[in-house]
């Protein structure tokens, strides 16, 4: 199996909207992919879970939410070469996975990829992490510009800092040999990952623009 992805959700009509994305956004075949979901919702919501995907979707724990807790059991469970780590409110734009799969695959060097993401307004919410004099991470230009302009090149497919856990694509084993640090109870573990690709694998992080959501 060529992709795992791995989503945390406890509402069903953010996950269908995921799924109802998914097939403009990936090209591969329904045997190379696999949705696995970690859920922390009612038996409610979960009654109305609906995938409108050709892709398998499959409930593979139902765990109280903690983010680094959780993706590190999807990816123990996970059967693909490749995890996609999605968080369950995103909305895949038309070859944004076929972009981040490519990327990591086509060049031995880069370790973890990114996606350049927006908010429903079509203002940037992510491209990339940086990291500030006091050790603080930041999102440049987080919702100051219509994502169009980095589209016309503001904002290039390269190395970064960071990126966040929101949407990212890494090897199985990789991700597997440094998982998320489940000390982290809110945010960090993303960016520590990204430090662990860099350090220990001694490779690189890469924000691909061409794949967006």
């Amino acid at each position: 199996m060529r992709l795992s992805i791995l989503v945390v959700s406890r509402t069903a009509a953010l996950i269908n909207r995921l799924c109802d994305s998914l097939d403009a956004a990936c090209s591969l075949a329904p045997m190379e992919v696999e949705v696995l979901c970690s859920w922390n919702g009612s038996d409610v919501e979960e009654a109305q879970i609906r995938n409108s995907s050709r892709y398998d979707f499959h409930l593979a724990q139902r765990a109280p939410y903690h983010f680094a807790s959780n993706m590190n059991a999807l990816a123990s469970l996970a059967g693909g070469e490749i995890l996609m780590l999605a968080n369950d409110d995103l909305i895949l734009d038309p070859g944004c996975v076929d972009a981040g799969l490519n990327l990591l695959c086509s060049r031995p060097e880069v370790g973890l990829v990114g996606a350049l993401l927006r908010d429903q307004q079509g203002l940037l919410s992510h491209a990339g992490i940086n990291i500030d004099i006091r050790c603080s991470s930041y999102h440049p230009l987080d919702r100051l510009v219509p994502v169009e302009q980095v589209a016309k090149g503001l904002i290039p497919t390269a190395p970064v800092a960071a990126v966040t856990g929101a949407l990212q694509w890494i090897e199985r084993d990789a991700f597997r040999t440094h998982p998320f640090n489940p000390a982290y109870q809110v945010n960090g573990e993303d960016v520590e990952l990204c430090f662990d690709v860099q350090q220990h694998l001694d490779q690189q992080v890469w924000l691909c623009t061409e794949a967006s959501a």
